[in-house]
């Protein structure tokens, strides 16, 4: 099951895929409103929900989603940050985790079931058929589509904008961005390897100042082949990144 965070402060959402076997239980507290809180990587919530049953985590992994029981909050976590103390693991977020940056302490949330908009049908049925989980979440008043799944070991998360004259793929950050000249040896050194075997993609920088992946295109009919190629550009610069 989809569920959408409405950040109300901000006219933009989130949308996360809630586990089979919490499905039932998030759904029957839907909708719900909330204050949205951050600490340090992590933007968490409180519930109207009780969730008992699972096996507890230690630790988490960026992307993921968390019930904490003693706050009854639902917790997503966009970093390397920890959570405070254990965990149910319930579901992960689809959009790109860096989205949820924009998020700022204090705003006042809607969570609802998620319902793709009619505006994206088709494209988000393309990528479904590809293996994506997708989503159509608001981005300062406006739809736009997110696309999730994993290639290789790597959770590939793309934003997609969609316009009347083409479209622009965007990928989860890689780092922020820095113009010394260490970092920018090593940008061009990224861009090379990912360039170099992609049609596409495109080493780049975010507008809030993040180095991701992005490509574009004037004709949606190749629109999979560029979000493939962008996703497979995602996972060989993880890859390079891990060693």
């Amino acid at each position: 099951m989809l569920i959408e965070v409405v950040d109300k402060a901000k006219d933009t959402s989130f949308i996360v895929r809630i586990n089979d076997q919490y499905a039932k239980l998030v759904e029957d507290k839907l909708p719900f409103a909330s204050r949205a809180r951050v600490w340090k990587e992590e933007v968490y919530f409180e519930t109207p929900m009780s969730i008992e049953q699972g096996v507890h985590s230690h630790r988490v992994s960026r992307g993921r989603v968390y019930f904490w029981k003693p706050g009854k909050a639902i917790c997503l976590f966009y970093g390397i940050s920890q959570i405070y103390t254990p965990g149910l693991e319930i579901g992960y977020v689809v959009d790109p985790a860096s989205r949820l940056l924009t998020v700022e302490d204090g705003d006042e949330i809607e969570v609802r079931r998620h319902e793709v908009s009619t505006q994206y049908k088709d494209v988000v049925m393309q990528l479904a058929n590809e293996g994506f989980d997708v989503g159509t979440p608001l981005d300062q008043g406006c739809r736009i589509v997110v696309a999730r799944k994993v290639v290789g070991n790597v959770e590939v998360s793309l934003s997609i904008f969609i316009e009347e004259y083409g479209f622009h793929v965007e990928s989860d950050a890689l780092a922020r961005y820095s113009n010394d000249l260490v970092n920018v040896k090593e940008f061009n050194r990224l861009r090379n390897l990912v360039e170099g075997v992609s049609r596409y993609a495109r080493l780049d920088v975010s507008e809030e100042g993040f180095v991701v992946i992005t490509a574009c295109g004037d004709e949606k009919r190749a629109l999979i082949e560029v979000v493939e190629d962008v996703a497979r550009a995602f996972w060989l610069a993880k890859k390079h990144l891990a060693y």
